[in-house]
């Protein structure tokens, strides 16, 4: 039987990863039984050789139905045998967004390291390159649950908002921050542009609240993986806007080979997540001097990640 996906023997075994990622979701009830039984029949898939993909998609719709029901039972249903589910469902961090971090973690086999600073939950902006519709998922679930249940990704409307099942992801599952995706030379005049632009950034300063933190994709597209591209202005615009919030840099490598643009199935892989140094905007900055800057705080994270 061949080999899953044709992949090489050293990424085949994802046991150690899949393992490690379940466990730092916290997914399951019962806590390391349930975990052991997962990772176990993970385990067991691709020691078999199976389609992983399959298989984790009819477990997932099932998880997601169950979970729906679950979140929207009546609260008479939560009785004694079904009230810690009931409980679960209360929580910050959705249990669906719970399960799909677990998920992508499993099948990205995300290697996380903090090159630059450690985990806090004060409030920051994490800002990286983008190649993958998996980006923002491995991101989040990278982070501490205390702290993803306070961070939420900004997305683009026109895309998450196409379907009813990526709108609910997003909007319900991973509170993400809906923004219109319109060129601002587009608009009819430099006055338009000007609304437009200062729009955005304070429907972004506004998500941030007192409390919050954010990802966001600065090149506002994916892009090829080689490299990162050009930064747009929302990122500097939104730190003066907001002084008091971290900017973070980090780099993802490898997604746009487990999902690439245009496809729907990933390919399991190992992949890299490295956080660097924070920054800020410096004294008499000006706004291309410090888009380049970022950009190459997330650059040269691609050499610190690869060393």
């Amino acid at each position: 039987m061949p080999s899953i996906y044709g992949l090489k023997p050293k990424f085949q075994d994802l046991r150690r990863p899949v393992t490690h990622a379940l466990a730092n979701a916290g997914v399951g009830p019962r806590g390391k039984s349930d975990l052991a039984f997962v990772s176990g029949a993970f385990g067991l898939l691709l020691r078999l050789n199976l389609p992983i993909v399959p298989v984790v998609r009819y477990v997932l719709w099932f998880m997601v139905g169950l979970v729906f029901l679950t979140h929207h039972a009546p609260r008479a249903w939560c009785t004694r045998r079904t009230s810690r589910v009931c409980r679960s469902m209360s929580n910050s961090i959705h249990p669906i967004a719970s399960l799909l971090a677990a998920v992508a973690r499993g099948i990205s086999g995300v290697q996380v390291q903090w090159a630059g600073c450690e985990p806090d939950e004060r409030q920051r902006i994490y800002f990286a390159n983008h190649s993958s519709h998996l980006d923002f998922v491995v991101l989040w679930s990278a982070l501490p649950s205390e702290i993803r249940a306070k961070t939420r990704p900004i997305a683009a409307k026109d895309y998450w908002e196409a379907t009813p099942v990526r709108r609910y992801l997003t909007q319900n599952v991973f509170h993400a921050v809906f923004l219109e995706r319109v060129s601002p030379n587009k608009a009819k005049s430099s006055e338009e542009s000007h609304f437009i632009g200062r729009h955005l950034i304070e429907e972004m300063a506004h998500a941030l609240g007192a409390e919050n933190s954010l990802i966001l994709f600065p090149e506002g597209t994916r892009g090829t993986g080689e490299k990162v591209g050009p930064f747009r202005s929302g990122l500097y615009h939104l730190a003066l806007r907001r002084p008091d919030v971290e900017l973070v840099p980090a780099y993802l490598e490898n997604l746009n080979r487990i999902l690439p643009k245009g496809e729907f199935l990933p390919v399991p892989m190992l992949s890299l997540l490295t956080f660097g140094k924070p920054l800020q905007i410096e004294p008499e900055e000006d706004k291309d001097t410090f888009l380049e800057r970022a950009r190459e705080s997330v650059s040269s994270l691609r050499r610190i990640g690869s060393a």
